[in-house]
């Protein structure tokens, strides 16, 4: 007589996956984390030890907008990106810190699209270096926003947060920030 044996089930081998997470923040510099008074400060100062300024306040606003948001995450898009400066983004993050950063590091850029072409130099604009980060990371981003001065970032002009070279990130523009990480990107 033989026995009846339930069938085994290998519950190692059974994937889940995971919902998209991240909120992605895309983060210029120069009129988004600082201003032109601050280049005006930094050029008449000197030097603090660090290589270039950041405003207190604008440093405060992304803080502020960390803060307000799960899984928060900083994805260079400046053209710092491309310094010699800058070896790791945790360099990066340190130079943040110096300056009152308290949110998450800094782990990632955007792509350079730049290329040169028969002696010639074709830049790319932010836009098509944000839209191929986005691609290659859309199975872990719930949604972003774009903190930028730069015409040419406006990947999708209602997730764009547009600054300006004598305010950069303004407290009154963490809602709004806030609001565009809180709606999914899927189906866009």
């Amino acid at each position: 007589m033989t026995q009846h044996q339930e069938p085994q089930i290998d519950t190692t081998t059974t994937a889940t996956t995971a919902a998209p997470q991240d909120r992605v923040i895309f983060i210029d510099i120069d009129y988004t984390l600082n201003t032109e008074a601050d280049f005006e400060a930094f050029s008449t100062q000197g030097s603090t030890g660090l290589p270039w300024c950041l405003s207190e306040a604008c440093i405060a606003n992304l803080n502020a907008l960390c803060a307000a948001v799960p899984h928060p995450r900083l994805v260079l898009s400046s053209t710092w990106r491309l310094y010699d400066r800058w070896q790791s983004p945790g360099e990066l993050t340190a130079f943040f810190r110096a300056s009152g950063y308290t949110g998450p590091d800094i782990t990632d850029a955007t792509p350079d699209l730049s290329r040169e072409f028969n002696g010639l130099f074709l830049s790319s604009t932010r836009a098509d270096e944000i839209r191929a980060w986005l691609a290659a990371h859309a199975d872990t981003t719930y949604s972003y926003v774009i903190l930028d001065d730069m015409q040419g970032a406006d990947t999708k002009k209602d997730r764009w947060i547009k600054t300006f070279s004598d305010e950069g990130f303004l407290a009154d523009d963490v809602p709004v920030a806030v609001r565009c990480l809180e709606r999914p990107m899927a189906g866009e």
